[in-house]
């Protein structure tokens, strides 16, 4: 019976002794245009209601702003990635941070002033990610990004599908991260060594019902989740100014010619 990589989390904790020995991301550290560049630029609010970003071509999420003047993600390290537990193949586009070359690439099928929808086809035709990135605006802004997995095959297929972000809060690459099932956050405290005039937070959650099982993730690195092994990286937390990362993972079956939905949101704090 297959084991379930999200089950199996708990004892990926217990051995981190084993951790070094897992494969290293092996992706290509020269990021596509298309994956750190901004191509579509979003914004709501003002003062502490204020949220602005943009997105690429390729569906990275990049220049979290807010509150106003206030960065949560500033620089190009953000993306997705899919594990094909079936066939033991990984497919990821981290921005700057890192992209596996087995992705065609992208389309934009439609933007609005809220909203951008992208899909995008693995290079071997089996997978096809279609995410929708809207702006919620608000006393509680946060962006929604609803990642539909379609299985292009005539064959149910197990899959990972993974979100991560590089969070430098307020520019400082060292923060205190943490994580829960639903999701994990990066923060500056009052009384961090930095010494901001202002500390806030960034948190990357499942939003609403999710059929798929999930677990969120906080690294004390920068480097993006390797996509078929996501707790190497599996350090005991609450992690304390460090230079880490957050991300969430999805897994499930997937039938064939079907798709699994799963909506995730950037929701400042």
């Amino acid at each position: 019976m297959k084991r379930s990589v999200l089950a199996l989390a708990a004892i990926a904790f217990s051995s981190l002794c084993f951790a070094a020995d897992a494969p290293a991301n092996k992706t290509n550290p020269d990021a596509p245009l298309s994956s750190t560049a901004c191509q579509f630029t979003f914004s709501t609010g003002t003062a502490n209601t204020f949220l602005r970003y943009c997105v690429t071509s390729a569906g990275n999420i990049l220049g979290l702003e807010s509150p106003e003047g206030h960065f949560m993600v500033p620089d190009d390290r953000e993306g997705y990635a899919i594990c094909d537990e079936t066939a033991n193949a990984n497919y990821d586009d981290y921005g700057s941070a890192g992209e596996s070359g087995s992705w065609e690439l992208p389309t934009v099928l439609s933007h609005t002033a809220k909203s951008v929808k992208i899909a995008r086809t693995t290079g071997d035709g089996i997978w096809t990610l279609t995410q929708t990135i809207s702006l919620m605006g608000g006393n509680t802004p946060m962006v929604k990004d609803t990642m539909a997995l379609k299985n292009n095959t005539s064959v149910p297929r197990f899959a990972l599908l993974l979100r991560y972000a590089d969070t430098d809060i307020d520019g400082d690459q060292t923060n205190n991260l943490d994580a829960t099932v639903e999701s994990a956050s990066a923060w500056n405290s009052v009384s961090a060594p930095n010494e901001n005039a202002e500390a806030h937070g960034l948190m990357l959650q499942n939003v609403g019902l999710s059929h798929p099982t999930h677990q969120a993730l906080a690294q004390n690195t920068s480097v993006g989740p390797f996509p078929c092994n996501p707790f190497a990286v599996f350090p005991p937390a609450p992690l304390v100014q460090v230079d880490g990362s957050v991300a969430i993972i999805y897994e499930a079956s997937v039938g064939p010619k079907a798709s699994v939905t799963a909506n995730v949101g950037y929701r400042p704090f």
